[in-house]
Order: structure tokens, then C-alpha cells, then sequence
């Protein structure tokens, strides 16, 4: 299992996908050969306002890793 974060905003979401790029060494543009996207598209794709979780896993699938998602209470 990888690092678990408190979402925050989707910056943060890309920032961390950056890091396991660098830990895994893939790039995006292997990425975006295994999506059959140019390395422009993936770049969009990950500069979108509004990145959806699909969006994510479609992301995370050509790298072979699975997004997990969970709902845990705030701690006041």
C-alpha cells in the first residue's frame, strides 16, 4: 500500500502523483503511450480544474497502481 494523504485540493492530488513518478521511475510519457494520449493531453488531463478520480485511475491503471479512497472523521 502507498502513502495516504488527507485530500486537500487537486494541486496537492498532482504534486503527490508527481512524487510517485519520481519514486517509480515512470514519466508521462510513458504514461501517455499507454493511454494512447500525447504527452500534451496527459498534461491537460492533470491541469484540468476540476481532475476526476476516474480521470485518476485511468491515470494510475497505465502505471499499475490502483487508487484507494476512503472517508475517516476530522479530528477536532
Amino acid at each position: 500500500m502507498g502513502d495516504i494523504m488527507i485530500f486537500d485540493n487537486n494541486l496537492q492530488l498532482k504534486k503527490e502523483f508527481d512524487k510517485l513518478l519520481i519514486d517509480t521511475g515512470n514519466s508521462k510519457v510513458n504514461i501517455a503511450t499507454e493511454l494512447e494520449i500525447s504527452k500534451q493531453q496527459l498534461s491537460n488531463l492533470l491541469n484540468k480544474k476540476n481532475l476526476s478520480f476516474m480521470d485518476m485511475k485511468r491515470i494510475l491503471d497505465a502505471i499499475g497502481y490502483d487508487l484507494e479512497i476512503g472517508f475517516k472523521k476530522k479530528e477536532n
